[in-house]
């Protein structure tokens, strides 16, 4: 069950991309020196104009000047034109360079600090998901996980490396822009201002808007995905039953309800647009009126004054309607970062406790008055039995009576809701969750191989260090080496996936064989051998029981004749133990497991009787 979604909190990421702290603190100082030097040009070329230009063109040269930049001319006699323009040429270079540096430098350091904190994040996400308990990730849709594995962590990096940036930018530009307008007269300020007072509640308003639109469009997406997703993982079941007609048609409604989305965004961006358009028009009509008013009745201005002015009120329009702009992008980082982040920072099911036990080399199992409730439904109600180290234990019963939920409890993928599962006398929880789960082989229901080699497909417990060795012993033990040969490339041969389609029986038996490999004190094989034929299963069991004289075997299956060669057989029906104790007491009490043994002995007598016959 998911934990209530967190408001805000946009800074939980920051301990991703702590690491490069200094590097981000020197790059807001580089962009505080690129936004200076941006307008510093035109206090350069403020002077040019009043100081060279306008006198040569029979102007009046000014006493004093508003320009930062006055002190580097005001030892020139006012007819010096030539070196007052070499000056303030060299001065317009030198700032055009450290510009330039600025950006250079602030960029490149900048993107290779933040793809290394996206690795971070982008781990930490991954790695969450390995470690989050199956009742958690299974209230999730694929098309979710897969935003919250992949697209939302380039949401946060574009967050960090665009977004915040650009709008930092823009801000720290207007405001340089209105402290030079008030340098040359403060009244001029009050438009600008006003309008961006008036801008900023707008685009509280905008802020509020899109992000409920980015969080629709995000669900949409994550629909659609989802959608894609079970097509491309199911599509062998489309065509075998000729449905599709059926799966284009709900794509069909998914893609169309993104794309209603999208447009209902575009609608919105256009009105604020329109809006944004408007308050920034009004700062340069605004300005430019009451420009004209100080020029002509409030001390008047300079050509070069003037110039500057018109030119920052222009500036300040621009980067109003850029900042509307990016709120748009901005709103789309964080609504996918904080779905991300929301998905990380849900606690962990399944946890290690401080200082957890190590698993011994022989462990013990017991079940004590276990039961287990699943999305509100009790699954598993007071099973209780021991497991000795070494012994053989057969689970027996109708689909869906708890078998497999038995499996996953001993893995640990789930924990008990009521009672205790103990290794060694000891509460599971107090265990390492990897030493619970090394403990174990096991074998799943659902076989699934990864897109490589068959070999590296058994020997997948150790990795690169493959052992020829073992790889050959366990596909032996799986009856792998029945099939091998058949391959184009043996042992070398891509499977999975993407690779060559193996039979339903096949598969099951690399993935018995890669249990095998992992030589764990404890297999679980859960009802791994339903695809395989009678003669195929018995070969492989019989080699089980062979290798695993030793250590413990528990079998989940459907087929009383597998757990024949068991020490006890625990029958399950509706979550709760029917009966249980060893094949000889079950045969002589003639109850659930004996009635399932002799109908198959029928059914198999029968099959061999047609087949002499």
């Amino acid at each position: 069950m998911r934990t209530a979604k967190k408001k805000g909190g946009i800074g939980r990421s920051f301990k991703y991309y702590r690491p490069e702290l200094p590097i981000a603190i020197l790059f807001y100082i580089l962009l505080l020196i690129f936004s200076l030097t941006q307008q510093l040009v035109n206090q350069a070329t403020q002077l040019v104009l009043d100081n060279v230009f306008s006198p040569m063109l029979g102007g009046e040269v000014k006493e004093g000047s508003s320009s930062v930049f006055y002190f580097l001319i005001k030892g020139f006699e006012r007819d010096d034109y030539a070196g007052i323009l070499l000056t303030l040429t060299i001065t317009i270079v030198v700032v055009c360079i450290v510009n330039y540096l600025a950006h250079y430098i602030r960029w490149t350091m900048y993107h290779n600090a933040m793809f290394k904190s996206m690795t971070r994040n982008s781990a930490a996400g991954f790695r969450h998901f390995l470690d989050q308990s199956p009742s958690v990730i299974d209230g999730y849709k694929s098309g979710e996980i897969f935003n919250f594995l992949n697209g939302d962590v380039e949401s946060v990096r574009r967050l960090y490396l665009v977004f915040t940036p650009h709008l930092i930018e823009r801000i720290i530009s207007i405001i340089i822009s209105v402290y030079f307008i008030m340098r040359i007269n403060i009244y001029i300020a009050i438009p600008p201002i006003i309008v961006g007072i008036a801008a900023f509640f707008t685009a509280k308003e905008f802020n509020k808007r899109t992000r409920k639109k980015f969080d629709e469009i995000r669900t949409s997406n994550a629909n659609l995905n989802t959608c894609i997703q079970e097509n491309i993982n199911g599509v062998r079941v489309v065509r075998s039953f000729a449905t599709e007609k059926d799966e284009i048609a709900k794509f069909d409604k998914k893609s169309m309800d993104f794309r209603d989305k999208h447009v209902e965004l575009a609608k919105l961006q256009g009105k604020f647009g329109i809006l944004f358009s408007v308050i920034g028009l009004a700062v340069n009509l605004l300005s430019i009126v009451m420009g004209i008013l100080v020029a002509n009745f409030g001390g008047g201005m300079t050509v070069g004054e003037f110039n500057l002015f018109i030119t920052n009120a222009s500036m300040i329009n621009m980067q109003i309607i850029m900042l509307a702009n990016m709120v748009g992008n901005l709103q789309n980082a964080l609504v996918g970062g904080n779905r991300q982040l929301d998905f990380i920072d849900e606690p962990l099911a399944i946890d290690n406790v401080k200082n957890p036990e190590k698993v011994g080399e022989k462990p013990d199992l017991e079940f004590k008055n276990v039961s287990l409730t699943l999305r509100g439904r009790k699954v598993l109600d007071g099973v209780s039995f021991s497991i000795p180290y070494g012994s053989k234990v057969g689970i027996m019963g109708k689909t869906g009576s708890g078998k497999t939920l038995i499996m996953k409890l001993m893995n640990r993928f789930y924990d008990v809701s009521d009672g205790e599962l103990l290794i060694d006398g000891k509460n599971v929880k107090e265990y390492d969750i990897e030493g619970v789960r090394g403990m174990n082989s096991y074998v799943m229901q659902d076989v699934f191989l990864f897109s490589e080699t068959l070999n590296s497909n058994v020997a997948y417990f150790d990795g690169n260090d493959k052992n020829t060795e073992k790889i050959t012993a366990a596909s032996n033990v799986a009856c792998v080496d029945d099939f091998v040969d058949s391959l184009s490339d043996g042992y070398e041969t891509i499977v999975g996936e993407k690779g060559l389609g193996l039979s339903g029986g096949q598969k099951q038996r690399v993935s018995i064989a890669r249990a095998v490999y992992k030589d764990a004190p404890i297999i679980l094989l859960d009802d791994c051998t339903s695809a395989l034929d009678y003669e195929t299963e018995k070969k492989i069991i019989a080699n089980v029981k062979e290798l695993y004289k030793d250590k413990t075997v528990i079998i989940a299956t459907h087929r009383a004749t597998s757990v024949a060669f068991c020490d006890t057989i625990i029958f399950l029906e509706d979550g709760r133990i029917a009966e249980m104790g060893s094949p000889s007491e079950l045969i002589e009490k003639k109850g659930k497991y004996y009635e399932i043994l002799t109908t198959q002995e029928k059914l198999s007598s029968g099959e061999e009787e047609v087949q002499n016959g």
